[in-house]
């Protein structure tokens, strides 16, 4: 769509009927009201301004028409219909018209970034550019696919916004000589837009330019101006028909099948890391946590803990509370380093929620204490209710004690877990627990914690 034009008449006289889109599209009133804004018309050496004449539906298609003749889409760059002399004379042409429209018009809309269709050849004249609100006018009545290759195939998402164009001029080349765009592979995208090199695809072109090419729309040299890129461009096209040999053939068709596996493994890689990048953030963040608990461990032993002072059922307190607290640094300060927390990875998975909840303005913390106050009202999907309660200390042995204590949680097991339900259910759980502590002189810390039994009680 939208890269034809259509033959009409109008009072005997012939026209060009540009297609905006389907028969069925709507217009904006803008093109209706006012004054028209000018395209522009590139003849040989002059420049003029553009006016479209009139909108018509033809063929099923609501067109837009002129008397400008003989209007070639810019498409054909790249169209394996005609033989690569014709389209690198074609390319030739446009570049000289962009030259001498530039130099009359240096705010000219297109030199940011423009859709294929919004430029047209005029072959052995020059060139006509539409205005930008008939662009996007036809940009709205494609798809998405449509809309990528006729315009994001052909930019890198980095180029500054001020080289748009030049830098889609440098990829309509690399579309010259390989009859492709450049980012139109989605692994190319994924892996980072990083084209075929331009050589793999057509062995005629010698590594020089080939690299030159590559450099620029890979964003890793300034991009030429207008006037360096047709000497560029002038200075080796005579070698694009030469004679390949076979070896430099064979060479280019293995190492591109070397390069698309890598690319496909990076853009593998690549979709991996954005698909599954929440979950290995967490990850990552547990790491973070896991090597701060190792850190703060040492770190404790050069500095008295603020535990110190604290009698044993008093630190016992403490753990539980710093558990209820999800206090990551209270824990492992009571904790030696032979200690096992029985619950360290349920801990960090709650503080690892509880502060992105925090961070993207989620529902809080809700400590069991205060739910079960307020009547242990339901709880919505989204809202964290943990806590330990009822905490009942027995010493058994010196140093050795009985912990017996309620700890709740919402109950996370669904039985559809791609359709949760919208409130969550709290489970509390009576648990026993043998603790035995060591005197460390100035403090008391917990050596080993084992689990003696455990109850669903709500």
């Amino acid at each position: 769509m939208n890269n034809i034009t259509i033959p009409y008449s109008e009072y005997g006289k012939t026209m060009t009927a540009i297609p905006l889109g389907p028969d069925s599209m709507s217009l904006p009133r803008s093109m209706f009201q006012g004054g028209k804004e000018p395209g522009y018309l590139v003849a040989g050496d002059q420049v003029s301004p553009w006016y479209w004449e009139g909108i018509q539906s033809i063929k099923g298609m609501r067109c837009i028409y002129s008397s400008v003749k003989n209007l070639k889409p810019l498409g054909i760059l790249h169209s394996s219909s005609l033989p690569i002399e014709t389209r690198l004379a074609l390319f030739s042409q446009l570049l000289s018209s962009w030259q001498l429209l530039s130099s009359t018009q240096p705010d000219v809309w297109v030199r940011e970034s423009f859709p294929l269709t919004a430029l047209w050849i005029i072959p052995n004249s020059g060139m006509l550019v539409l205005p930008r609100s008939i662009a996007e006018v036809m940009m709205n009545a494609v798809t998405d696919t449509q809309r990528d290759q006729l315009w994001h195939d052909w930019v890198h998402p980095k180029v500054d916004k001020e080289q748009g164009g030049i830098y889609q001029l440098v990829s309509l080349l690399y579309g010259v000589l390989t009859q492709r765009s450049p980012f139109g592979d989605p692994h190319v995208q994924d892996a980072g837009y990083e084209p075929l090199p331009l050589w793999m695809l057509n062995p005629g072109v010698d590594d020089k330019t080939s690299h030159t090419i590559m450099e620029w729309l890979q964003l890793k040299q300034p991009l030429p101006s207008i006037e360096e890129l047709r000497r560029f461009l002038s200075s080796w096209t005579y070698n694009i028909t030469r004679s390949v040999p076979v070896s430099r053939q064979r060479l280019a068709e293995q190492q591109r099948a070397v390069f698309e596996q890598r690319i496909r493994k990076q853009a593998n890689k690549s979709t991996f890391l954005r698909k599954r990048g929440f979950t290995l953030a967490v990850i990552a963040l547990l790491v973070i946590i896991a090597a701060a608990g190792i850190t703060h461990r040492i770190v404790v032993v050069s500095r008295p803990p603020s535990i110190a002072g604290l009698g044993p059922e008093e630190v016992i307190t403490f753990f539980y509370e710093s558990q209820s607290d999800i206090n990551m640094e209270g824990i492992q300060e009571v904790l030696t380093r032979s200690a096992e927390n029985v619950r360290e990875q349920q801990l960090v998975f709650l503080h690892v929620q509880n502060s992105m909840n925090r961070a993207y303005g989620g529902s809080p913390l809700v400590s069991a204490e205060q739910w079960i106050e307020a009547g242990k009202p339901e709880v919505n999907m989204g809202t964290m209710v943990f806590g330990i309660t009822d905490l009942d200390i027995t010493p058994i042995g010196k140093l050795e004690f009985l912990c017996e204590f309620i700890i709740w949680l919402p109950d996370t097991d669904f039985e559809d877990e791609h359709n949760p339900p919208e409130q969550l259910t709290i489970r509390g759980t009576r648990m026993v627990e043998r603790l035995i502590l060591e005197d460390r002189g100035t403090h008391y810390m917990i050596s080993n914690i084992q689990v003696m039994s455990q109850q669903q009680v709500y």
